[in-house]
């Protein structure tokens, strides 16, 4: 889960890192694409939600999320 909101920032960063560190993880550009889209940046949360979804095709969530973010999977 997000922290509160004043703290979004603060959880970019550390999914970001996640994301590098193991860039085969579905899980961790999941995460990413929940934490860009609380902060508001669409662009990334898609760029993160779709490498998401490359990694693991069955990902539900990420369908789901770029549905909410008004683009296609």
């Amino acid at each position: 889960r997000l922290p509160p909101h004043g703290r979004v920032r603060s959880s970019v960063s550390i999914f970001a890192l996640q994301a590098k560190l193991h860039a085969d993880s579905w899980n961790a550009f999941d995460s990413l694409g929940e934490a860009y889209a609380k902060d508001g940046n669409r662009a990334l949360a898609t760029e993160a939600y779709r490498k998401s979804l490359a990694l693991n095709p069955s990902n539900g969530n990420a369908v789901d999320q770029l549905s909410k973010l008004g683009v296609k999977p």
